[in-house]
């Protein structure tokens, strides 16, 4: 994320707000309770509905424009949130309602994007330990997905968080896929790489959907080549795992499955089988595929993907449709984690659950 596209940002939301201002002042003139009541519940549901259709589809309209929707999303939330407060506290001062009522939403519009954008810019470290009789020591790994490098954050946090997974000391690091994207060039890709190769523990790699700048080559172009991707990787000593399994030890293996667009995938039936009564780390980068969850019976699988929903109140909306947004779940015999991810899509705003990495303690 550069200065001149995070300036580009904030202009947008103000545009925003002026537009929406001046559409809803025929409506803070009035006084009418139950119009102001309606308003408030029309913004906030057609911003869930914009939040939902930037994070959730991949439509050329919203990979087009879902930079400028989202500044739309941040100046209707905090402009609903000042509505609310008029309301409660606001009302009874007639005479200057229009402009109390401007203060107060412009107030929170500020407030909302201060708070998103340092949700954004701020990685932490999530720790959890899981048991199992399965393995015979002690194990520390990190699991890292979902960077979208220069797009979200900057550069500068970016190699901040890269640097304190390599200061935890693990035993190996796993990165779940989208490190990059297709805003991602060729230079900032071939750097991010070459600082993770840096870190002193093994670490393991499997695709994700943007990675490979797949997905949008219509719409943007593509700034590097897949062999172009695979060669950084390859140079910088990390291992890519493709539909296969690698031993750790004798008694924990780690699965890194092809990432759920490509045609190439394999069924869980096709990989070569893993050893017998040992522990099976799996990382999908989605987790979304619950029947090969379910086949693969590995007992924990780390994914990333969906950001833990992102924008305020995705993650509650995915939640309630049954899909795994974020903290862990069980499919079969196998635990599931999704993790909210190192940083985010498209623009630099978070609402939802903050940017995080895993750190992770197997243990007997």
């Amino acid at each position: 994320m550069t200065f001149s596209r995070y300036l580009w940002w904030t202009l947008l939301i103000a545009i925003w707000f002026l537009l929406l201002w001046v559409i809803q002042y025929p409506v803070r003139r009035r006084a009418n309770l139950i119009v102001r009541v309606i308003a408030i519940i029309v913004k906030f549901l057609l911003g869930a509905i914009i939040a939902f259709e930037i994070v959730a589809t991949t439509s050329y309209i919203m990979t087009r424009f879902g930079f400028v929707l989202a500044a739309l999303y941040v100046v209707l939330l905090g402009d609903t949130a000042g509505d609310t407060l008029f309301l409660i506290f606001g009302r009874k001062n007639r005479s200057s309602a229009i402009k109390v009522q401007t203060i107060l939403c412009l107030t929170c519009t500020v407030i909302y994007l201060f708070y998103g954008t340092v949700n954004m810019q701020t990685v932490t470290a999530n720790r959890f330990t899981v048991e199992s009789p399965k393995l015979d020591g002690e194990y520390k790994l990190i699991f890292a997905a979902d960077f979208h490098v220069g797009l979200s954050q900057s550069i500068k946090t970016t190699e901040e968080t890269i640097r304190k997974i390599a200061d935890e000391n693990v035993d190996f690091v796993v990165l779940g896929g989208d490190v990059v994207d297709v805003f991602t060039t060729k230079e900032e890709m071939e750097h991010v790489f070459s600082l993770l190769g840096e870190i002193a523990s093994p670490v393991y790699f499997i695709y994700g959907n943007h990675d490979r700048q797949k997905d949008y080559i219509d719409t943007f172009g593509q700034n590097f080549s897949e062999q172009e991707l695979e060669d950084a990787i390859k140079k910088s000593g990390i291992i890519i795992l493709q539909d296969e399994w690698t031993s750790i030890s004798d008694r924990l293996v780690i699965l890194g499955r092809e990432d759920f667009s490509e045609p190439g995938r394999k069924a869980v039936e096709e990989i070569a089988p893993t050893p017998d009564e040992v522990f099976v780390l799996q990382i999908d980068h989605s987790p979304y595929q619950t029947e090969d969850i379910i086949a693969s019976k590995a007992d924990l699988q780390l994914s990333g993907h969906s950001h833990a929903g992102q924008l305020f109140p995705i993650q509650w909306v995915y939640r309630l449709a049954g899909y795994d947004a974020y903290g862990f779940f069980h499919h079969g015999d196998t635990e599931l984690y999704v993790s909210s991810g190192v940083s985010g899509w498209l623009f630099p705003f978070r609402t939802e659950v903050g940017c995080h990495y895993e750190v992770i303690t197997l243990t007997p």
